[in-house]
């Protein structure tokens, strides 16, 4: 049987460095929620509410989790 650790399966033409995003600082993490509140979500912060605001949140927090 072939071994499906995430870690054995191939990923082409890219480093396993290359898929790490940088540590976080404030101002990436502030552009990271906005960008989902944006795109993700489909509001603007001015019209946003706070189910939407935990939204976005939940998704920048996810990108962080999820990395690979």
């Amino acid at each position: 049987m072939s071994d499906l650790r995430p870690e054995s399966l191939p990923v082409h033409g890219v480093g396993r460095d290359d898929l790490t995003l940088p540590d976080p600082t404030p101002d990436h993490f502030r552009w990271w929620l906005l960008h989902h509140l944006q795109y993700t979500v489909g509001k603007d912060p001015e019209h946003a509410s706070v189910t939407d605001w935990r939204l976005a949140l939940s998704h920048t927090i996810r990108d962080r989790v999820v990395t690979p």
